[in-house]
């Protein structure tokens, strides 16, 4: 009998880290609790001849990873928490590192920018932060350490 769960990534354990800058050396990002991974996405051009029954389209344009919208535990007295606020405040680009619990080691690597720093409160819940990281640029996938994209 196959295992079907073989080859398939946990979602719990995933690690954020976060380098460069402020944050020497790697710093990881404690107490997420939501972290989506890089989504990629390239727009289309519509080239559908006018007598055409279906729809052609072609990739047109840049790749733009958008943005990643993570959740965190608000704590008092946090170093890295006023490290991430500082960070947002001063602008700058940071090489971010998502690591996800498999065998193979899967990663993504890419430079991006904290632009969103907010605290929120909600009656039934420990106080949160949200936090919004802009991608500029690639994002490399990795497996043990080598990149898939450009191996």
């Amino acid at each position: 009998m196959t295992d079907c769960a073989a080859g398939t990534v946990d979602s719990q354990g995933i690690k954020l880290n976060v380098s460069g800058g402020i944050f020497s050396p790697k710093t990881y990002i404690a107490d997420i609790l939501d972290l989506p991974l890089p989504a990629g996405e390239r727009p289309t051009d519509d080239v559908t001849n006018v007598t055409s029954k279906f729809a052609e389209k072609l990739a047109a344009g840049v790749i733009d990873y958008g943005n990643i919208e993570l959740g965190l535990l608000q704590r008092t007295n946090d170093d890295q928490q006023v490290s991430l606020e500082r960070a947002f405040i001063d602008g700058d680009c940071f090489d971010w590192e998502i690591e996800l619990p498999d065998e193979a080691k899967t990663s993504y690597k890419f430079c991006g920018t904290i632009t969103k720093f907010a605290p929120s409160r909600e009656a039934s819940k420990k106080n949160r932060v949200a936090l919004t990281i802009a991608i500029s640029g690639a994002v490399d996938h990795l497996e043990n350490a080598i990149s898939v994209i450009n191996p």
